[in-house]
């Protein structure tokens, strides 16, 4: 969330826009919008680009990048094809999560859709963008995730995927895990596994595999 909003701040500087502090950002496949604060937002004439800094504040007080700086950095690219979605470039910058052995960027379908649709009606037609992502304290964080068990480098992955934060630290997330578990036990196929995974990264693996999200239980990874 705080990504797309730092994001759609630094399009706005971008345009000339004013200055907002609070962000509309829309949701995939849903009507209601949330409201992102961003903490600052400016065009740099030198680099004729659009720079902004969100701060995480997921409200839980186990979440380890509660307080996250996220810098966004947009720039017009060369590139004016619309096709595929070839209109926005992603890049990670410094302190975010890349594949190790592809050195592509590790992000969600939930997480690039999040950006693709808060940036869309804002890039001009036949124009395309940059946009650089950084958080600063990534590397020294990542250290404290399940990372590289998934041959995640180099930072945080940003694979969210839903627009709520979910406290799978707090000391009741084993107790909503098993009431989880019993629940799908008695409602999926006989014939069909229930899977568990860990934290964000494992979600994301399994249904990027195509692995149906009712029969995974996730369990936090702390």
């Amino acid at each position: 969330m705080w990504v797309a909003a730092a994001a759609k701040a630094s399009m706005e500087a971008l345009l000339g826009k004013e200055f907002v502090a609070r962000k509309s950002i829309s949701l995939p496949n849903q009507e209601k919008s949330l409201f992102v604060s961003i903490s600052s937002a400016s065009y740099l004439q030198s680099a004729d680009a659009g720079f902004a800094i969100a701060q995480c504040d997921s409200k839980l007080a186990l979440d380890i990048t509660r307080n996250l700086e996220i810098w966004t950095f947009i720039k017009w690219s060369d590139n004016i094809s619309n096709a595929n979605n070839s209109w926005i470039e992603i890049i990670p910058g410094s302190g975010v999560g890349q594949y190790k052995d592809s050195g592509d960027l590790c992000i969600s379908n939930f997480a690039r859709q999040l950006i693709e649709i808060n940036l869309s009606d804002l890039v001009p037609k036949n124009r395309s963008i940059k946009l650089e992502i950084i958080l600063p304290n990534g590397v020294e964080l990542a250290l404290r995730t399940s990372n590289m068990a998934f041959g995640v480098v180099d930072g945080l992955a940003l694979i969210g995927t839903q627009a709520e934060a979910q406290a799978s630290a707090s000391p009741e997330q084993l107790k909503d895990s098993l009431d989880e578990l019993r629940l799908k036990s008695v409602d999926k196929p006989l014939n069909l596994p229930l899977v568990l995974v860990l934290g964000e990264n494992g979600l994301d693996l399994a249904l990027s595999i195509g692995i149906s999200r009712n029969l995974i239980v996730k369990i936090g990874n702390w």
